[in-house]
């Protein structure tokens, strides 16, 4: 038994590591005591059987069938803030696109697309009442989206904060441009009212 080769085995990957180290060369995993060989083989068995499961359980979950229940998703106060905000940008540039409609052209003859800008202004602006529902709500949003996707889960998987945080983000760069484009479409009327 002195010249049993001894080696450490990742709890978490089964892999072999050099009896000492001290972190998995594979996962970086903290390494428990150095084992003999043998010992070491049926461990590694065992925990290669675990992950097997662990991924078809994985496997199982996503493909169980739609949520049934609603997840509760934190509403911070400056997520409500800004999808106030939201709802009054979305609402201003509907409106704005409405006007436009009746209008006169101030680019008659000028080769300016007026239509695609009034039918870009709508776009816009259900683009930005679906985010500003994922904003205020996304607990439901999130919950519906999850129910139409193609993947199935026995439970909805909650979103992390880290991504609760990037939405907002993603938030305010669609609410800079729909400003961009109230200020367009203030422009053009001023030019459709007052023929500057």
């Amino acid at each position: 038994m002195e010249n049993e080769i001894l080696v450490k085995v990742c709890s978490k990957c089964g892999i072999f590591n050099s009896e000492r180290a001290e972190k998995c060369e594979s996962c970086g995993t903290k390494l428990d005591e150095a084992i003999g060989k043998k010992e070491a083989e049926d461990l590694s068995e065992e925990i290669e059987k675990r992950n097997k499961k662990i991924s078809a359980d994985i496997a199982e979950a996503k493909t169980s069938g739609p949520a049934k229940k609603e997840i509760d998703l934190p509403v911070s106060p400056f997520r409500k803030v800004l999808g106030i905000i939201m709802a009054v940008v979305t609402v201003v540039m509907t409106l704005g696109a409405i006007v436009l409609i009746f209008c006169p052209n101030p680019f008659e003859g000028k080769n300016m697309a007026y239509g695609e800008i009034i039918i870009g202004g709508f776009l816009l602006a259900f683009i930005m009442a679906y985010l500003t529902a994922f904003c205020l709500f996304p607990g439901k949003v999130w919950s519906a989206q999850l129910y139409f996707s193609s993947y199935r889960y026995s439970q909805v998987p909650i979103p992390s904060d880290y991504a609760l945080n990037m939405q907002c983000v993603a938030f305010i760069f669609f609410t800079l441009m729909a400003i961009g484009f109230i200020v367009l479409e203030v422009w053009i009327m001023f030019k459709a009212f007052t023929g500057v």
